[in-house]
């Protein structure tokens, strides 16, 4: 029987080898990490309007990754799934943004949002005032949200973002707050 014998340098590189393989195995990947830190974005905001907590749900996930790499060769931040779910769409230049950053971009949208007459108080034509983004992160019987990550454009055009959320809401004239009240007043 042939004895294997290992020189003092080929020892080491295969110790590091196997702490490396070792440890990888117990590190979730970076995508994890991102998706955690989407929910956390979200329910941290959803709880300042006294809402419930959303889920992170992997079919919306999926569902959001796949819109955006549809839309990798335009980035067409205005266009939409057309899908069951509600949709947040995220676009800007090359520039990294945690996704606290940009759920935050979203939420900040409130001060758009009428809260007597629980509509937007611009039309959406007009550049940079939009509310519905807001309405889908706080839409309280909202339960399940799923984003996408970055998924880079084609062509340097940027970073595209999406989330997707389950059940839908965002219906206007109806108070996101509380959904079920139906009420046109706080």
């Amino acid at each position: 029987m042939a004895k294997l014998l290992l020189t003092p340098p080929t020892f080491l590189v295969l110790s590091i080898l196997l702490i490396f393989i070792t440890f990888s195995q117990a590190i979730p990947p970076t995508f994890d990490w991102v998706q955690k830190e989407y929910l956390k974005a979200h329910n941290d905001l959803r709880s300042s309007v006294g809402v419930p907590p959303l889920q992170w749900d992997e079919k919306l996930a999926a569902y959001a990754y796949d819109w955006a790499t549809q839309r990798r060769e335009d980035c067409n931040y205005r266009e939409h799934s057309t899908g069951p779910y509600g949709e947040n769409i995220f676009w800007q230049l090359y520039v990294e943004t945690p996704a606290t950053g940009i759920v935050k971009k979203w939420f900040d949208e409130k001060k758009n949002f009428d809260e007597v007459k629980n509509v937007c108080k611009c039309q959406p034509e007009i550049e940079g005032c939009e509310c519905g983004h807001y309405l889908n992160i706080v839409w309280k019987t909202t339960t399940k949200v799923g984003c996408s990550g970055n998924v880079y454009c084609k062509n340097q055009k940027g970073l595209y973002i999406v989330c997707s959320y389950d059940p839908i809401g965002n219906y206007k004239g109806v108070n996101p707050l509380n959904p079920a009240n139906n009420s046109t007043s706080s």
